[in-house]
């Protein structure tokens, strides 16, 4: 597995990652810059990027960087106040 981008500007968006390609928890808060626990509260609070679940109640969470990107995109702040689309 090729290693992990700093941060998630450095993924190359132009090509698109297979569709069951998916970081584990501890990838992806590091890619966020968070701990893993804090993203696991998020996810129980609802207010985290989508993940899935390998099994029904206790199985492996793995998250996609299109997820990632777009949880992030969604929390974009201006501080001008103007719009941030785009």
């Amino acid at each position: 597995m090729p290693p992990l981008p700093d941060t998630v500007a450095d993924m190359d968006t132009a090509t698109a990652e297979p569709p069951l390609f998916a970081l584990t928890r501890p990838e992806a808060a590091k890619l966020l810059r968070v701990k893993p626990a804090t993203l696991a509260k998020w996810a129980t609070r609802g207010t985290g990027p989508v993940y899935s679940r390998s099994g029904q109640r206790r199985g492996r969470v793995f998250y996609r960087h299109a997820d990632l990107e777009r949880w992030l995109a969604a929390r974009r702040i201006d501080p001008r106040g103007t719009t941030t689309d785009g």
